[in-house]
């Protein structure tokens, strides 16, 4: 989702943080997790570049971000306004693979 927003070539991550999320489906749990992770960014003006899924239960994602300051980083695109539901598809065979529809 960042990676469509921000060029990141050249930069090192500088700040971590723990990034929870609930939900009832996988489906809603990964539109939670990004949703959070995009408040996130546009209330603390972060750039997220590095992400690591620390515990997946059936309710509940918990996973690093790690990120920077969103000045030391250049726009290539549009920015992100919010997750959809929109043709939401998880799968998994031997790994999993999730197809997100971006409001901008």
């Amino acid at each position: 989702m960042f990676g469509l927003m921000y060029d990141f070539e050249g930069t090192t991550a500088e700040v971590t943080l723990q990034v929870t999320a609930d939900g009832a489906t996988r489906e809603e749990l990964l539109v939670n997790w990004l949703s959070e992770l995009l408040y996130i960014s546009e209330r603390d003006d972060l750039a997220f570049c590095e992400f690591e899924m620390i515990n997946l239960s059936d309710d509940r994602l918990e996973g690093t971000a790690r990120g920077l300051p969103m000045v030391e980083v250049e726009l290539k695109g549009t920015p992100i306004k919010a997750v959809t539901y929109h043709q939401l598809r998880i799968s998994h065979d031997r790994d999993w693979e999730a197809t997100v529809i971006f409001d901008v």
